[in-house]
């Protein structure tokens, strides 16, 4: 009968990493955040790195004529943006916002789809590594 050989010591590390993935997770929020960020900063969805939609030439009018275009496609006043919060606890990392209407960008619901949530596969690429780091 063979033998299983162990180091006791890295197996507590393990046990121990894999209770409380507190530090992988703080990590992993932040880059949900990134993604979120660079989207705002290229009007890209982070999910297909794709352009937005551009605005309709109406709303570009409408904003011209209270002073807030040229400017950003989802950045009228900037609450949108500065909304998004990071959380974490020992087993998950999200990122959201308080305001209602990002849901409907976010989904397209109504308007054009124009995602600020999400990550691409670069991203899931480097949660992958960070969770696989955090466990050895």
């Amino acid at each position: 009968m063979a033998k299983l050989k162990y180091d006791k010591g890295k197996l507590r590390i393990f046990e121990r990493n894999l209770r409380d993935l507190s530090p992988a997770m703080r990590a992993i929020a932040g880059v949900l955040l990134d993604a979120t960020e660079r989207a705002f900063d290229n009007e890209i969805d982070p999910w297909t790195n794709r352009k937005w939609k551009d605005l309709a030439e109406s709303t570009k009018q409408q904003r011209e004529r209270i002073g807030r275009w040229p400017g950003r496609i989802l950045e009228q006043t900037g609450a949108l943006a500065a909304s998004h919060q990071i959380g974490w606890d020992s087993r998950r990392a999200w990122i959201g916002t308080n305001l209602e209407y990002a849901e409907y960008h976010n989904m397209g619901a109504g308007v054009p789809m124009r995602r600020t949530i999400g990550i691409s596969p670069k991203d899931a690429h480097r949660i992958e590594l960070l969770l696989k780091n955090s466990i050895k």
